[in-house]
């Protein structure tokens, strides 16, 4: 969980980390999931879209889905295949 929450702290810099943030987003912990989140925000990386909106659904903690929904809008407009998810978010 630290580690996400320094990346999400580092920002841009932080684009290398991207696959292992991704891999983050499949822990068990709803915490490690919303640091990763809230740092692949940061880092505007358009290839965790699918991800980060697979993050949305109904059965994620609410706070995960809310930073998820937040991420893509950060990332603008490469996130667009997302629109469909987050109406229904």
């Amino acid at each position: 969980m630290a580690a996400a929450d320094i990346l999400g702290d580092i920002g841009l810099a932080a684009k290398p980390a991207v696959a292992h943030l991704l891999s983050s987003l499949e822990d068990p912990t709803d915490w490690v999931r919303r640091y990763a989140v809230e740092a692949l925000a940061v880092t505007s990386a358009a290839e965790a879209v699918p991800r980060l909106a697979s993050r949305l659904t109904m059965g994620e903690c609410d706070l995960v889905r809310h930073n998820a929904a937040l991420a893509l809008a950060s990332i603008g407009l490469e996130a667009k295949s997302a629109l469909p998810l987050l109406k229904k978010a």
